[in-house]
């Protein structure tokens, strides 16, 4: 009789582990709303090559180019600008 209690509880622990990783169980917002693929076209300028899994609706695509990271931006230690 312990054992068939037992077994019972572990088949509820592994439901309730089953649940608390089913992402359409959470009421967490997602991480990610929308990936953006933007590159610098040397005859086009920065540009938006693809976005997922739609548009950003708010922003626009010349806006998301101009404001993306540029390539070794993460090598500098100070960003200057010149007024």
């Amino acid at each position: 009789m312990t054992g068939a209690s037992h077994e019972g509880e572990n088949t509820s622990s592994v439901t309730s582990c089953e649940a608390a990783s089913n992402p359409a169980a959470s009421h967490s917002p997602p991480l990610i709303s929308y990936i953006v693929l933007a590159e610098f076209d040397i005859d086009m300028g920065s540009t938006v090559r693809n976005q997922y899994p739609s548009p950003v609706p708010w922003v626009s695509a010349d806006w998301l180019a101009e404001h993306m990271i540029p390539e070794g931006a993460h090598l500098r230690e100070m960003v200057s600008a010149v007024r």
